[in-house]
């Protein structure tokens, strides 16, 4: 059968820096500061860095340029420093996370959490967090804590996600990156704004597609969204939220608040609640932004400016090729005669 070996880690930074660079462990397991080679077949019980002030922390390595493959993490990962990931801190341009599990609960003090990788600028995929990610500070996702032109592919979280603001199921705040094909059953929650099923801020030709949440997505803050809680010059497509959405203003089944960015072909089918502008689609849409082709099918969209497929938007809005169904109208009141509705329809009348 496959031999691993254990490696259990309860020691400070200084303990475990090392460096590896163009080598290749297989099947034996290690951590290394900075990773330039292959690192595959490992199992980690448990990581504890316990001063504060660090960078880039891991429960593999503390920064990834090289592969990091068929690795799982058990226990519990403890760390006091910012790029605190589950099995890398960083993964760099070069660097590639892949088939690697992390069942330890992921447990931050600073900012840049995330349950495989503290940020992520390389390759990311078919990697599963199932244990819960935590943090007191902002920037928290069940995989990466900031993706910055980075790829995540087919992941899979079921672990709780919880943080401050920028908070996602997969990443906390992506910018001109790629999620695709990532799952998320974990109950995701925030304290502040910009929370998200899948990502809390997608930004700057950011891409989310094809992508799933059936957890509950909530915060007592701003732009909160069952996929995203906010789609600023990016594109969500093709993604869906079976789970209930809460906060305050700029509330969205799929996405809080949709800034000069295109929501394409996704739905929802849970509660959706708020104070105002809320939307079982989206919850406010602003710059030219497109709603097109998405639908809602929930019973329960509850603020004021609320609408089954639309709270509220600007002059420039444009609803296209939308349905939803049940008692709620298409687009809330707040958001006067200047939107058009296009090719959209309710469901029930037709």
């Amino acid at each position: 059968g496959e031999q691993r070996k254990l490696i259990s880690l309860s020691q400070t930074l200084q303990e475990f820096l090392g460096f590896f660079h163009n080598g290749q462990i297989s099947g034996k397991g290690g951590v290394a500061g900075t990773n330039y080679g292959a690192i595959t077949g490992c199992t980690v019980l448990g990581l504890t860095q316990e001063t504060s002030g660090n960078l880039y922390i891991g429960g593999i390595v503390g920064s990834n340029s090289g592969t990091i493959a068929d690795c799982i993490v058990q226990g519990e990962a403890q760390g006091n420093g910012r790029y605190f990931g589950g099995v890398a801190g960083a993964n760099n341009s070069q660097g590639k996370i892949e088939d690697c599990r992390v069942l330890a609960a992921v447990v931050a003090t600073d900012v840049y959490a995330g349950g495989i990788a503290g940020s992520n600028n390389g390759r990311i995929a078919e990697c599963e967090v199932a244990a819960p990610v935590e943090s007191d500070k902002s920037d928290v996702g069940g995989i990466v804590g900031y993706n910055m032109m980075g790829t995540i592919t087919d992941c899979v979280v079921t672990g709780d996600v919880s943080g401050t603001y920028r908070v996602g199921g997969v990443a906390g705040w992506s910018i001109n990156g790629a999620i695709t094909g990532c799952t998320v059953s974990g109950k995701v929650t925030g304290s502040g704004n910009l929370v998200g099923g899948v990502v809390g801020n997608n930004e700057e030709g950011g891409t989310v597609t094809n992508c799933s949440v059936t957890g509950d997505v909530t915060s007592i803050g701003e732009k909160i969204g069952g996929v995203a809680g906010a789609n600023s010059k990016g594109i969500i497509s093709a993604c869906s939220a079976t789970g209930t959405v809460s906060g305050s203003s700029n509330i969205g089944g799929v996405v809080g608040a949709n800034i000069n960015g295109d929501v394409l072909a996704c739905y929802a089918t849970g509660a959706v609640a708020g104070d105002g502008n809320v939307g079982g689609v989206l919850g406010y849409n602003t710059e030219r932004g497109t709603l097109a082709a998405c639908y809602y099918t929930g019973k329960s969209v509850i603020g004021s400016s609320a609408g089954a497929v639309l709270g509220k938007g600007d002059s420039y809005t444009v609803v296209s090729g939308c349905y939803w169904s049940g008692s709620v109208k298409g687009v809330g009141s707040g958001s006067g005669e200047a939107i058009k509705v296009e090719d959209s329809w309710d469901a029930i009348l037709e």
